[in-house]
């Protein structure tokens, strides 16, 4: 059975440091509970992550019921999406069970909800608008929200597996070629001691022939022997360098790879915050109770509306500038 303690401790400072403030006030704290049940009833985080996604979808047909007591019932199961979008992240680290599929499947989380809760918050305003003559309206911001969303992040997809890919693959080039530079030269440095060594024997055969010459070939036989001991020694470093440099190409590129997608610039910077503190781990959480209990879901479409356009334009115009700059 695992423990409250191990669960809270498996939560990295920084990872929480980067989340929104919703998320880390409010939402890795009721996680805590949820991934204490769940992993005691032996929920993996690949299953945690496969029932959020029903939760999110649930909790969006909800809020397109046409009755107050639904979207209560919406309201509350998208709120418990984005717990379950961060217990299977808990179960993971607890258990060690990460892997490039369980970050794969909690993207598709991801990429559930942004399809359909703001179309589902556009239905909602729909029905309970005080502005009734244009009511369809509000579907149609919802729906182009919604879409807006995606269209954001299939850019920054696109730009990451394109553009990043290719100067990596372009580096792992570069760095193949200098293994075979350097093979080379072990080839070079090993034939240059052959070499010496041909001539050292027949240095020793002029010495016994000649007899007046025999300390100038004895000192050449010396400095033949030495030359081809370096050659020899300098053939093995760069043996072990062109291994070094052919076990540490991935390394680096990965490296390298998460630097550039991490950092990105400033501006990279302030949009992840914005999409962050205001998108739908973000604002868009509380705003949603409040627009349950006060009805201004029609409030709610407009805004993100507006957000999730100006993001998607955003997100079009960084990347086309950015993808120039690496051509």
């Amino acid at each position: 059975m695992y423990s409250w303690g191990e669960i809270v401790r498996s939560l990295p400072k920084k990872k929480n440091s980067k989340s929104s403030l919703w998320v880390k006030w409010i939402i890795r704290k009721l996680s805590f509970p949820f991934t204490f049940l769940f992993i005691n009833l032996g929920f993996s985080a690949w299953g945690a992550s496969v029932l959020s996604i029903f939760v999110a979808l649930a909790g969006c047909a909800a809020l397109c019921i046409d009755s107050a007591l639904w979207r209560v019932v919406g309201v509350v199961l998208v709120e418990l999406w984005l717990v379950m979008d961060c217990v299977d992240g808990n179960i993971a680290r607890v258990k060690k069970t990460s892997s490039p599929m369980g970050g794969c499947i909690d993207a598709f989380s991801g990429y559930f909800i942004t399809a359909f809760v703001f179309f589902s918050v556009g239905v909602s305003a729909c029905y309970s608008t005080r502005f009734t003559e244009h009511a369809g309206l509000w579907v149609a911001m919802g729906g182009l929200s919604s879409a807006f969303g995606l269209l954001a992040r299939l850019i920054h997809q696109k730009y990451t597996c394109c553009v990043l890919e290719s100067q990596r693959r372009e580096k792992n080039g570069a760095d193949g070629e200098n293994i075979e530079n350097n093979g080379g030269n072990i080839e070079v440095n090993r034939g240059n001691g052959e070499t010496y060594r041909t001539r050292g024997e027949a240095s020793r055969g002029s010495g016994e022939t000649h007899g007046t010459k025999e300390e100038v070939d004895r000192a050449n036989k010396e400095t033949h022997r030495a030359n081809g001991e370096a050659s020899r020694t300098n053939g093995g470093a760069n043996r072990e360098n062109g291994e070094a440099i052919g076990t540490g190409v991935q390394t680096a590129a990965g490296k390298e790879n998460a630097e550039l997608l991490e950092k990105g610039g400033r501006l990279s910077y302030l949009r992840s915050r914005l999409d962050k503190e205001i998108g739908i781990s973000g604002l868009f959480m509380p705003f949603l109770i409040v627009a349950c209990i006060f009805r201004l879901y029609d409030v709610m479409t407009v805004f993100y509306f507006i957000f999730q356009g100006a993001g998607a334009l955003a997100a079009a115009v960084y990347y086309a500038l950015k993808t120039r700059e690496n051509v």
